[in-house]
């Protein structure tokens, strides 16, 4: 397998630029030992070298600001398997890795790059200097950490796909050894080999004692003599030993020191994982605690009732106040105090603290974010990119399953917020509200081209919990006439403002759409031509703020429409409310009623409902 090489190094100071310059454009040819100096004319510089190092990287700096310990510079070596020598296309990859260098990084950033062909297999060594787009020395910017380093990596191995490069695999504990060590290592391999080429040469001129005529008379001169030839002998095979066990020595200590460096390498990686998942799991856990503890015990399906100034909720074994952070258990024989959410959870479900953290995390996460006090729930985003996202199904499977044994609490809560039982009872025969599984309140949303079932705004009962789920482009819940047959189209922000406009302004041939709290102008381009538009937004900023992004688009598109605001309250439901307990509905207009006023070209009427 031929594999593309991508590697990275930081230039801190000017000594190391200028080193790494000499380096690679061969202004020290001679001091690198695995150059092969009659291949040097096949190099290519890349980039104009006719200026010193340092007068094209102050040129590029400019009058950027550089702080202490900056990274002034980086290098980045592009390369590919030595295998793929002799068949790839040179020419063409030099091409493509230049004009990949130059996406990436900038060419204007590029200060030296040189192709190296030279060495034992040929490859591309740049000098960038990390200016962004507003001027400032920032190399986080353009490598940012190990993701950012595997995401260049993969768009480098994309580019150079045609060559027959592959990436190699992610997560790969090998290491590049570098170049320095390398040399180091060699120099002691051949100083000991060079010592064992010694030893024929040692062997040959070998001086043994001569044999003298009693040596072969008298069998004690012939011992002595084998003794001493003996000795000699043993000597130099000892010395053969030494030089052989040197070189055994040397590429043993390589080894060693090599895997050492690795093991240290690794578990200073370990060290630094366990400590950044360690903060990531404090960070999470107080977040966790920080959920309201009614909307925790609204989770757990409890309904609660206001009595005095707390909350009092009743579960099977237990009768519990909230009063702020805090929670009392008056069913328990200790009066049981607790404080924070994971606490409540392990007093309710009588569960450890590991099984209370995984439960709000894992089986209501979607709704535990939405409850948060005073941030969302961050989550690694290495663990989001490897986790399959769910589908409509399952969103609707996990948080808006139909549960129709608790739609007396879902109808209860639609009737104190003053929509009228009439038309919750048609809703809920016809599908289009109905109570969940988790003690929610669901409005389906309607695909405005397909006409299916593909979102839902889920309102949570005893809580101020609020969630969005599926198509939130062309899908909407909406209420009246069918929109392909509509006359006229009031929009919302939420299912509660349609139905509560429904009541107070009730229009044939008309339809009330919710945009479930974020509306998109895009909106527009979905509904039919022919019908008029009447905006209907909160009164809060926000509402002030759709209103006035609607107003443009519509007037860029040449569309009638009217506004309409409420006079008590922020929004349509606070207006159903006062009217209910007014007993009268009512509207005014400076010149007609909703339902009767005349419409003209490119003008809009501005309607508020009676004091």
């Amino acid at each position: 397998m031929n594999y593309a090489i991508e590697r990275f190094s930081k230039i801190k100071t000017q000594d190391h630029l200028c080193k790494s310059a000499a380096h690679n454009e061969r202004q020290i040819r001679a001091m690198i030992p695995n150059v092969d100096t009659s291949k040097s004319r096949l190099n290519e510089i890349m980039r104009d070298t006719s200026a010193p190092i340092l007068e094209r990287w102050r040129s590029r700096i400019g009058s950027a600001k550089i702080r202490k310990n900056a990274v002034i510079a980086f290098e980045v070596l592009c390369g590919f398997s030595p295998e793929a020598r002799d068949t790839i296309d040179l020419d063409g990859w030099k091409r493509d890795t230049l004009r990949y260098l130059e996406d990436e990084f900038g060419a204007e950033n590029i200060i030296s790059c040189v192709l190296h062909a030279d060495e034992k297999t040929p490859h591309i060594q740049a000098i960038v200097v990390p200016i962004d787009k507003r001027g400032r020395l920032n190399c986080r910017e353009m490598l940012g950490g190990q993701a950012k380093l595997i995401r260049l990596q993969d768009r480098y191995a994309q580019r150079c796909r045609k060559y027959g490069l592959v990436r190699g695999t992610r997560g790969s504990e090998r290491q590049h050894i570098p170049q320095k060590a390398v040399y180091q290592s060699q120099r002691a391999i051949d100083e000991s080999i060079n010592k064992l080429k010694e030893l024929p040469r040692k062997i040959e001129t070998l001086e043994l004692p001569v044999p003298s005529i009693g040596s072969v008379i008298s069998e004690r001169k012939k011992n002595e003599y084998i003794h001493e030839v003996r000795e000699v002998i043993e000597t130099k095979v000892e010395e053969t030993a030494n030089a052989v066990q040197s070189i055994e020595g040397a590429l043993e200590a390589r080894v060693f020191a090599e895997r050492d460096r690795l093991a240290l390498q690794k578990l200073a990686q370990d060290k630094n994982k366990l400590q950044a998942d360690n903060d990531q799991y404090i960070k999470e856990t107080q977040q966790l605690r920080d959920i309201p503890l009614e909307d925790v015990l609204s989770m757990l399906g409890f309904a609660g009732n206001r009595e005095g100034g707390q909350m009092v909720f009743e579960t099977p074994a237990s009768k519990i106040a909230i009063q702020g952070a805090k929670f009392y258990d008056f069913k328990n024989p200790n009066n049981k105090l607790g404080g924070g959410s994971i606490d409540l959870v392990m007093h309710v479900l009588q569960c450890d603290f590991n099984e209370a953290v995984r439960w709000l995390k894992t089986g209501h996460g979607d709704q535990a974010i939405r409850c948060l006090n005073h941030a969302l729930l961050t989550v690694n985003k290495t663990t989001l990119e490897s986790q399959r996202p769910m589908s409509f199904e399952e969103k609707v499977a996990k948080f808006a399953s139909r549960d129709d044994s608790r739609w007396i609490e879902a109808r209860k809560y639609l009737i104190n917020r003053a929509i009228s039982e009439q038309a919750i009872d048609d809703l809920f025969t016809k599908g289009q509200v109905y109570a969940s599984s988790l003690g929610g309140v669901v409005f389906p949303h309607w695909n405005l081209r397909s006409g299916q079932f593909d979102g839902a705004t889920i309102r949570g009962i005893y809580s101020n919990f609020k969630q969005t789920i599926g198509n939130r482009s062309n899908s909407f819940f909406y209420v009246g006439e069918p929109i392909p047959t509509t006359r006229k189209i009031f929009l919302t922000e939420s299912p509660i403002d349609a139905l509560s406009l429904r009541e107070i302004v009730p229009t044939r041939d008309a339809t009330y759409v919710s945009t479930a709290g974020t509306p998109d102008v895009r909106i527009i381009d979905t509904l039919p031509d022919l019908a008029h538009l009447v905006l209907g937004f909160d009164v809060d900023p926000a509402g002030k703020q759709f209103r006035e992004r609607f107003v443009t688009a519509l007037v860029e598109r040449n569309r009638d429409y009217d506004l309409m605001t409420p006079s008590n309250g922020k929004d349509w439901n606070d207006e159903l409310i006062m009217l209910r307990r007014r007993s009268y509905v009512g509207l005014r207009s400076s010149q007609d009623s909703p339902q009767s006023a005349s419409i003209h070209n490119n003008r809009n009427n501005t309607y508020h409902a009676k004091q």
